[in-house]
Order: structure tokens, then C-alpha cells, then sequence
């Protein structure tokens, strides 16, 4: 059964994105072989798939070509995927009106909305997607099929926003790699490429004043926490740190053997993405890719996120993380 419809817990998911199975590397999928069923990037097909004799013969076609009502692209379970509202209940149709997955308990609740065989729906989202997407979309990607499908309609209908400049300021930095805002009318700037201090608060005013200066410059991200605190992660560092007014750095959490990339706090928690030490890519069975929530202290775990309930992994790497009131 596909995936659930975009409701606030599966956007939260991210799309997989696959590798070359040539080279296994993160190039973009280009073409397909229909003899050999495999994916390969334009490199690989132009300098190994190419080069071998026995398959000469052999049908290549653009990803985008392949026909997504062959058998393969169904093999997915489509009739066993659990319900949002009733995780006991397998989903039956599509809710065309709510854009959701429902089972035979949300019926009532769906009373009189225009309803979908789902797969009919699948098929639909999954051309519309490959239609409009420059990524290659596994079929058995059902997050990004159904959980996506609504975000991408608004990004190929942009709503037009006017912005204006209302001033400019010029920092010592060769750069800005990070910059947070604070509620006092400042903001935290960093650079890590500088023989000056790499992180720094100014005051905004006609121009920028150093409020304070630290010479740290392995700083991968930081925010501001709901006591005005600064947090930050280090490039190379296991731990979640926060920065008191002396400029000591206090450790929140320990996120050993895991790396601490991206931070984000919210109105009850600070969630971080983490990693294992080493190469960011290629990624390897062994690779984890979480999203840790923790507690406002961000001494305690409140949930962690890695894969979807066919354990299949969710994110390659989380470089930054934003929230609004339902989602992250």
C-alpha cells in the first residue's frame, strides 16, 4: 500500500535519492538499461556499460522514458501499508479532496469525498513527478510519491514575492558561513577561512559593532536557544555545545560516536541532525543519517529519526534544518 498523504509527520521524511549501480556514486541517474535492469549515470553509460561487448545489443533509455506501468515499477506493496489515523488498519483508497491515504475506519470520517484507487493515484503522482523533477524517483519511494506530491504543485505554481533592500553592512570577514539573529538587536556571524576571530556578535546600528569575538573556526552551525543562549555544532566535534558570556563553551549533549551537523530549536525542543565520522560520501550500509530530537535542556533524547517503517534510510545529509509550528 503506498504511503501516506502529505499530513505534518510524513513531510517530515526526506526523499531517497539513489546511487550510479555502476559506480555507486552520488552522479545523477540518467539512463536505464532494460536488458540489464540497472541505473546508471551519463558517465557510465558512455565509458563502462558501453564498452562491453556482450551488451552492445542491449536497449538503453532516459529514466524519464521508462514506462511506469510495467510490471517492475508495481512490484511495490501497495496493499499492506499501515494507516496514519489507524496504524492497525491497512490504507484502500486515496482521499482525492484531502490528498491522504485512508482505510476503511476513516471512511466515515471521508464521507462524501471524491475517492481514488491508489493505484491509479500512484501511477499518476509518480509520472507527474518524474515530469517535474530533475532527481531520479524510486518506485518504491512511497514517502516522496505521496508525501511530495502536494509541495511540488506549489513549486511549479511559485507565488511571486516582491523583496527590497533596506540596507547593507560590511563585516572583517572574507565571508559569512553562518548568521543567527538574537532578540536584542544583534547578530551572530562566522567564517571558518579567516586569520581574524571567526565568530563574532555585532550590534546593529548605522554600521556593525563587535560586541564579542572568538577565535573559533570549525563552527558548522549555530542558533539561538529560548533562554538567548548560543548553540553550536563543530565540524569535527561529537558534542552540542553552549557559549556563556565568558565565551566558555558548555557541552548539552554528547552525541558520541555520532557527529552533531545541523541545529534547529523550536518552541519545546532542539532537534539535530547527526552523522558518522568520516567521509560524508559515498554512503555505505554502515552510514548513519539521523535526526535527533532532544528535550529544551537538550540534555534528554525525545525521539530519533533514521528510517521509514520498510527500513529504508531517510537522509543522505542534513546541512540545515528549519521548522514551522507542524513540521521540520
Amino acid at each position: 500500500m503506498a504511503s501516506r498523504a502529505p499530513s505534518a509527520s510524513t513531510r517530515k521524511k526526506a526523499q531517497v535519492i539513489l546511487s550510479c549501480q555502476l559506480c555507486q556514486r552520488s552522479s545523477p541517474l540518467k539512463w536505464k538499461c532494460l536488458d540489464c535492469d540497472i541505473l546508471m549515470c551519463d558517465n557510465c553509460k558512455i565509458n563502462v556499460h558501453s564498452k562491453v561487448k556482450t551488451i552492445k545489443i542491449h536497449k538503453t533509455v532516459d529514466i524519464k522514458d521508462v514506462d511506469i506501468s510495467q510490471p517492475k515499477e508495481l512490484s511495490v506493496d501497495l496493499d499492506n501499508y499501515p494507516c496514519n489515523t489507524h496504524p492497525t488498519q491497512s490504507c484502500c483508497v486515496y482521499c482525492v479532496q484531502c490528498k491522504e491515504l485512508i482505510c476503511p475506519k476513516c471512511l466515515k470520517t471521508h464521507k462524501g469525498h471524491d475517492v481514488e484507487e491508489i493505484e491509479t493515484q500512484y501511477i499518476q503522482n509518480l509520472e507527474y513527478l518524474r515530469k517535474n523533477s530533475s532527481d531520479y524517483i524510486d518506485p518504491h519511494d512511497l514517502n516522496t510519491i505521496f508525501g511530495s506530491f502536494d509541495q511540488l504543485s506549489i513549486i511549479t505554481n511559485p507565488e511571486k514575492i516582491n523583496l527590497k533592500k533596506t540596507n547593507t553592512y560590511e563585516t572583517n570577514l572574507p565571508f559569512v558561513h553562518r548568521l543567527v539573529t538574537t532578540s536584542v538587536n544583534s547578530i551572530w556571524i562566522t567564517c571558518y577561512e579567516t586569520t581574524v576571530s571567526g565568530l563574532q556578535e555585532m550590534q546593529i546600528a548605522q554600521e556593525l559593532k563587535a560586541i564579542r569575538e572568538y577565535n573559533y573556526r570549525t563552527i558548522f552551525d549555530m542558533t539561538i536557544s529560548k533562554t538567548g543562549d548560543l548553540l553550536l555544532t563543530l565540524s569535527e566535534d561529537s558534542h552540542l555545545y553552549r557559549l556563556d558570556t565568558t565565551g566558555k563553551m558548555n557541552i548539552v549533549h554528547d552525541f558520541s560516536p555520532l557527529l552533531p551537523k545541523a541545529i534547529n530549536v523550536s518552541d519545546d525542543s532542539i532537534t539535530v541532525s547527526t552523522r558518522e565520522k568520516g567521509p560524508t560520501f559515498p554512503l555505505t550500509v554502515h552510514s548513519r543519517r539521523q535526526v535527533v530530537i532532544l528535550n529544551q535542556t537538550g540534555k534528554k533524547k525525545v525521539r530519533v529519526i533514521e528510517n521509514d517503517k520498510q527500513k529504508r534510510r531517510l537522509f543522505s545529509f542534513l546541512s540545515r534544518i528549519t521548522s514551522d509550528k507542524l513540521e521540520i
